[in-house]
């Protein structure tokens, strides 16, 4: 009943607080959030109860975020997605596609399919839209150059603006 803190310790070093706020903290007894977790390299791992050799990891280190999915390639065809509202909207897959809007890697492949979305391929951009323009790019302020195409790192062409006029370069 009192609004002291909880603290765990081992070997007389404070491991973990709980704050009188509810707060957690994890190698640390400063809470600036619910759950603070302060270590040279932390980690949180998740386990599939199915098979524990099935798990994601969230690492941070020297300011960067790190999350590993299937770090023991347990399953080779993992995913990481992003839901919202109960539908996913983004994937990266097991080879290196980031696909939006869409689970499909094929699209409208060579015309065919009928699933609208975009997929970045470690090769390759592929986008499908069923009406309306599938690419919208917008040069702001000035003429000039929309887009360039290179062959070996060299530039051969281009789309630009001139005077509300488009151009082939």
């Amino acid at each position: 009943t009192s609004n002291n803190d909880l603290a765990f310790k081992t070997n007389d070093t404070q491991r973990v607080r709980i704050d009188a706020a509810g707060s957690v903290g994890i190698g640390t007894a400063a809470t600036t959030a619910t759950l603070n977790i302060q270590a040279p390299t932390p980690a949180v791992r998740f386990y599939d109860s199915n098979l524990d050799t099935r798990q994601m990891e969230i690492t941070a280190e020297n300011g960067n975020c790190v999350i590993k999915v299937d770090p023991n390639q347990a399953e080779g065809t993992s995913i990481f997605a992003v839901q919202i509202d109960a539908s996913e909207k983004m994937r990266i897959d097991s080879s290196g596609n980031l696909l939006v809007g869409t689970t499909d890697t094929s699209l409208a492949a060579n015309g065919a399919g009928g699933v609208e979305g975009v997929m970045v391929a470690p090769t390759h951009i592929q986008m499908a839209r069923s009406s309306n323009a599938g690419l919208f790019i917008n040069r702001m302020d000035s003429n000039g150059t929309i887009a360039e195409f290179r062959f070996n790192g060299a530039a051969v062409g281009n789309i630009g603006t001139n005077g509300g006029q488009i151009y082939l370069g």
